[in-house]
């Protein structure tokens, strides 16, 4: 049975996790129009912009990455992680109900929408290593550096990863 802390816990990783691979998204967009440098005007006044949603975002990566066959389970493993994300962050009244949180949606008041968010919030952290996987060693090649908070030691593992697979 998950408690109100337990959702609280996972809300905000979720949140923060999602962040960092909206920023990391955010980057290679802004790499492979400004060519090895983050145009800060760029990624603040159009990326940043409100209209700009994390889904038009990954629309914008997948053409920028030109994506083959074997790449749309990776564009649809960040879809995923964005709908868990919005199902974290967009719900607010909560009852429980034989050990499972309902989530009533606002703009759904009349239906409840019943999730397992201790199932989805693992799915979410195992995509998210997935994605990350994925995402760093495009940044880099186009950047030539890692991410803030990313050491060369962690990019190795995730690069090791990607090349075994």
């Amino acid at each position: 049975m998950m408690d109100e802390e337990k959702l609280k816990e996972y809300r905000i990783t979720v949140m923060e996790d999602h962040a960092v691979m909206e920023k990391i998204i955010s980057a290679i967009i802004t790499y492979h129009y400004f060519k090895k440098y983050v145009n800060i005007d760029f990624e603040i006044n159009v990326l940043n912009d409100v209209s700009v949603t994390t889904a038009t975002k990954i629309r914008i990566l997948k053409g920028i990455l030109k994506l083959k066959r074997k790449k749309i389970a990776f564009i649809k493993k960040v879809k995923r992680i964005n709908t868990i994300r919005n199902h974290f962050v967009h719900c607010f009244k909560k009852v429980n109900i034989d050990g499972k949180l309902i989530m009533f949606f606002p703009y759904f008041e009349k239906k409840k929408r019943i999730f397992d968010f201790e199932k989805e919030y693992k799915e979410f952290r195992k995509k998210y290593d997935e994605c990350i996987t994925e995402l760093l060693p495009i940044y880099y090649e186009l950047s030539g550096e890692l991410p803030e908070g990313f050491t060369a030691e962690q990019f190795q593992e995730l690069f090791k990863n990607r090349s075994n697979k």
